[in-house]
């Protein structure tokens, strides 16, 4: 079986300025979809889009449901856990406002308390001058073009890396949890898990 799933509904893949459009493939319709047929450029796991690879992966498949033969999906058959997998390819590829996985934006206020958990699995991870991986949460303002970024992991803009253990190497599954207060002015959130944008980016 084949590790081939994209994410629905709640998570989208977009660059770090959360434009999906960067990372368009070929085929007009269906424009989200599209990132992840098996014969786009995106490709379900098995392709590069911007120099990555996406997909969802899930614990091996511990039962029998059917006809397990074809283009069967690991994330959706398995009766364990699911997650999101970023691969790095060609990194050269990768546009300077990073790319990743976004989260809707969400509501908030100024000086709300928003604890962000997660756990993360890093495999071979590389850091470099161009980057390394990354989460952070963004808030904007109410016209959206003031935004600032809380890092929970990686280089953030002023050059202060967060958590470093988790941005290089290997390691198994890692609990991230971190209490995040929202800026003055802030009225929407949103979270990032990929590549980061690069300090002086637009």
């Amino acid at each position: 079986m084949h590790t081939w799933g994209a994410p629905s509904f709640f998570w989208r893949v977009a660059d770090g300025n959360c434009d999906p459009d960067t990372l368009r493939s070929f085929e007009p319709w269906f424009p989200h979809e599209s990132r992840w047929q098996p014969t786009s450029t995106a490709g379900y796991g098995q392709g590069e889009n911007h120099g990555c690879r996406w997909y969802i992966d899930g614990e091996p498949v511990n039962r029998v449901i059917g006809n397990l033969e074809g283009h069967q999906n690991v994330a959706e058959l398995s009766n364990g856990n699911r997650w999101l997998v970023m691969t790095g390819l060609t990194p050269e590829r990768i546009p300077p406002q990073g790319v990743g996985y976004w989260s809707p934006c969400l509501a908030t206020v100024a000086g709300a308390k928003i604890t962000v958990a997660l756990k993360l699995r890093g495999k071979n991870l590389v850091s470099t001058n161009h980057g390394s991986p990354a989460v952070w949460l963004q808030f904007t303002d109410a016209t959206g073009q003031h935004r600032r970024r809380a890092f929970l992991l990686g280089k953030d803009d002023e050059g202060n890396v967060h958590r470093p253990e988790h941005t290089r190497g290997s390691y198994d599954w890692t609990a991230l949890r971190q209490t995040v207060t929202a800026p003055p002015g802030a009225i929407r959130m949103a979270l990032f898990m990929g590549r980061p944008t690069l300090p002086g980016a637009s």
